[in-house]
């Protein structure tokens, strides 16, 4: 205030006039004076308003391209931490992808391949997939979706799975497994030892061969060819994750089934 004073004063002083000035001529020069100093402060504020919406644009950018995306090949594992601390084991062949920007209000994940999740409560958690997708709270399941199957199985809380244009919701001890031509209906299993992939085989209790199949396609990404009063068989038994002729054989051996490879597609058939 006292630079104002004393910049008036000098205009005042400088002033040349052989008569005092007239009110018009006073009320001209503060009007100019407060157009000179409005004139200043308003390109400021354009600057420092440009500022921000630049850095605004620079961060809204680097987060909507900083897509993070963890791709394994064959044989590779890895435990990945999402940013609300959510955790996804991911298997062999798997690949997982998030949005940091999209992640501030929408806790989502594309899922190519198999993973079990363990998720942080907090807002709808939702795993897309090109096969179906699965919505949680906060839980624990295990997802494969691979080509034309998708099977989601439930270990803690509630998932709800939409795929086929069908909803389903699975609790504690159940699953499901879909394909592009069919839904297999829920199934049980034991939910106490976590993903039977973890543990380095798959185990069933008096479960429906076509489920066995379907686990045993999905975990080494072939086609398997059996018809359905096969697929109603009851098998108790396990299988690796790890050699495909040898699950074959623990599978068929005690059903007195046979199985025959043509190309990319397993046939299995009763003995004769």
């Amino acid at each position: 205030m006292d630079d104002w004073d004393k910049k008036l004063s000098q205009k005042l002083g400088d002033y040349q006039y052989g008569e005092d000035p007239s009110e018009e001529q006073v009320n001209l020069f503060f009007e100019q004076m407060d157009q000179k100093e409005t004139k200043i402060g308003f390109h400021w504020g354009l600057k420092i308003a440009a500022s921000v919406v630049l850095l605004m644009g620079v961060f809204f950018v680097s987060y909507q391209f900083s897509e993070t995306t963890m791709a394994l090949l064959d044989g590779q594992r890895a435990l990945v931490t999402l940013p609300d601390n959510s955790t996804v084991a991911l298997n062999k062949n798997s690949t997982l992808s998030y949005n940091k920007m999209s992640w501030l209000w929408k806790r989502s994940v594309e899922l190519e391949g198999e993973g079990f999740f363990e998720v942080e409560k907090g807002s709808a958690f939702i795993v897309n997939s090109q096969n179906g997708s699965t919505e949680v709270l906060g839980t624990s399941f295990n997802i494969n979706t691979r080509k034309d199957r998708y099977a989601v199985k439930c270990y803690t809380g509630k998932v709800i799975v939409t795929a086929n244009e069908q909803q389903q919701i699975l609790t504690p001890g159940q699953a499901v497994a879909v394909t592009t031509s069919e839904v297999v209906e829920q199934y049980n299993f034991d939910a106490k030892n976590g993903a039977s992939w973890q543990t380095g085989e798959y185990q069933f209790d008096n479960q429906n061969v076509g489920v066995v199949l379907m686990e045993l396609s999905q975990t080494y990404s072939i086609h398997i060819q059996a018809n359905d009063s096969i697929k109603r068989m009851k098998y108790s038994g396990y299988f690796p994750v790890d050699n495909l002729d040898l699950s074959l054989k623990l599978i068929c051996d005690p059903l007195d089934l046979t199985f025959e490879q043509k190309g990319e597609v397993i046939i299995i058939n009763k003995m004769r």
